[in-house]
């Protein structure tokens, strides 16, 4: 599986910042809610540099008591794995007529 590390500091900038921007040649593709524990949100945040997708997941704390940031349990280095843009089908609900 290929991958790049990302400085945590970088990865967490990334993590804030909104889609489309670039910090330090990494442009944000999407950062997406992805789920919810009990006192976390997790997220999955897909980055694009030298023309490859790469994505990392990390958590943020809930509330004020929860001072969770992104990869705050990670090392000074953040794996992003490379990743491929898919379309995905799916199917909605809608009340009988």
């Amino acid at each position: 599986m290929t991958y790049i590390t990302v400085v945590r500091e970088v990865a967490r900038e990334l993590a804030y910042t909104g889609t489309g921007r670039t910090i330090d040649g990494y442009e944000v593709v999407e950062n997406r809610h992805t789920g919810e524990r009990r006192w976390v949100s997790e997220h999955e945040l897909v980055i694009r540099t030298g023309g490859n997708l790469y994505r990392a997941y990390y958590e943020l704390g809930l509330t004020e008591y929860q001072d969770t940031r992104p990869f705050e349990d990670d090392g000074p280095l953040i794996t992003f794995n490379e990743v491929t843009r898919v379309a995905v089908e799916h199917f909605e609900y809608k009340e009988a007529a």
